[in-house]
């Protein structure tokens, strides 16, 4: 039997259960990366994450090379998830996974999340700025110091040899993809969307950040917190505070609330 891509992080039974929150990682993620959401989502509330080929229990598969690929196999697995209402939630590289697979279930005729929550990560059209050469090839030196300096690597596993061996080639992995990625011409999407960055993330500007509700039609909020790219590991009040207020509105149907509830429309934005 083939590896499952969707693997559950915390389960609800069905009479109890209001909302699906599907989790995409960022690049070289654990598995249980998203646990902080495991204290935003309420007693009524899944939580699932992807196990992407090439790291963890699939390390002996071969890592995709495509976000594309990826998305087309992660949407053969949510018809299933998709039968009740659902978000896709993805930092950075994971920001793009959600949102690749948001346009595969339309194309689909599947049910679309209701909402896609976006942290990280520079809109589709602009979302690497370019190096020579790319980061996927830089020697090993240089590639641990970059993920040092953005702070979502735990140190010790930046220190060792043996860890170094097993972690990176997911990490290389992970950039290629992005590295290939090439947006595809699509309407927007009639979803809401939430856009999150930390304000001392010199890549993700607020206008690569904005530029993402371009993509979709519903309403468009975002929010800045203290921090670099890793913001989401550092906070433990407003974050997740945030987090459980839009999924509050997720539950309720009431996502055209979220201008005035969570923060106001993005900068250039009219409400959904």
């Amino acid at each position: 039997m083939a590896a499952r891509w969707f693997l559950p992080l915390r389960t609800v039974p069905a009479q109890s259960r209001a909302l699906r929150v599907l989790t995409l990682p960022h690049a070289g993620a654990p598995l249980r990366c998203y646990r902080w959401l495991e204290g935003c989502v309420g007693d009524d509330v899944e939580l699932w994450t992807v196990a992407l080929p090439g790291r963890g229990k699939r390390r002996a598969e071969e890592a995709h090379t495509s976000v594309h690929s990826i998305v087309e196999a992660l949407a053969d697995e949510l018809p299933a998830l998709a039968e009740e209402p659902y978000v896709l939630y993805g930092h950075s590289m994971g920001a793009l996974l959600a949102f690749e697979l948001a346009r595969v279930a339309r194309r689909r005729g599947l049910a679309l999340p209701v909402a896609l929550l976006l942290s990280g990560a520079r809109s589709p059209e602009s979302f690497l700025i370019p190096q020579d050469p790319p980061c996927s090839q830089w020697p090993q030196g240089k590639l641990v110091d970059h993920l040092r300096a953005l702070g979502g690597v735990a140190p010790e596993l930046l220190a060792y040899g043996e860890l170094l061996e097993l972690f990176l080639p997911a990490v290389r992995a992970d950039y290629a993809l992005c590295e290939r990625y090439e947006p595809r011409a699509e309407p927007p999407l009639p979803v809401a969307m939430a856009l999150m960055s930390g304000t001392e993330d010199r890549d993700v500007d607020d206008e690569s950040l904005t530029a993402w509700g371009a993509h979709a039609t519903g309403p468009v909020v975002m929010r800045k917190f203290l921090g670099d790219r890793f913001f989401i590991n550092g906070h433990r009040r407003e974050l997740p505070a945030f987090v459980t207020t839009l999924l509050q509105h997720c539950k309720a149907g009431q996502v055209k609330t979220w201008n005035a509830d969570a923060g106001g429309p993005a900068p250039g934005m009219q409400p959904g």
